[in-house]
């Protein structure tokens, strides 16, 4: 069966959505640091610039800023499109080879649905598909997005 070079996962959250993309921009307080170039051991924080031109990025412990990618788009309290230059062995990827993560904010039941579709990610080239599946699968955008809705009080 192919692949579809897409992941779709969401998650709602206990807070009005403008607070959930607030917060959402504050990677050091809620992403998961296994999952920064960084590692557990080396990952002290992160930050999406939310503007087109921006970054989202890391910093280790040395205080060395390393970029996930460029923020393609950004409408405050709305959405965020973000390149994702990932690669499967968390090292950076080739711009070239970047695939993009689109981050939607609607109202939803008193809070926020928080919706990403990770698209594109065949531009990962040759082992593309298993990174699908990894960010597809339960230790992935899953994971991922329930550590945002425990910093959300979820």
């Amino acid at each position: 069966m192919p692949h579809e070079a897409e992941v779709h996962a969401q998650i709602e959250v206990p807070v009005p959505r403008e607070e959930a993309y607030r917060r959402f921009l504050e990677l050091g307080r809620w992403w998961p640091a296994a999952y920064s170039f960084a590692g557990e051991a080396g990952f002290a924080g992160g930050r999406i610039e939310p503007h087109p031109g921006g970054h989202w990025y890391e910093e280790d412990r040395s205080g060395q800023r390393l970029s996930w990618g460029p923020v393609r788009m950004a409408a405050p309290g709305r959405r965020l499109v973000l390149g994702w230059g990932v690669a499967l062995d968390r090292t950076p990827e080739a711009p070239e080879r970047t695939s993009e993560v689109d981050v939607d904010f609607s109202p939803s039941n008193g809070g926020t649905r928080v919706e990403i579709r990770h698209r594109q990610m065949n531009r990962h080239g040759e082992g593309w598909a298993a990174f699908h599946d990894a960010m597809r699968g339960p230790n992935g955008w899953p994971m991922i997005l329930d550590a945002f809705a425990a910093a959300c009080g979820r």
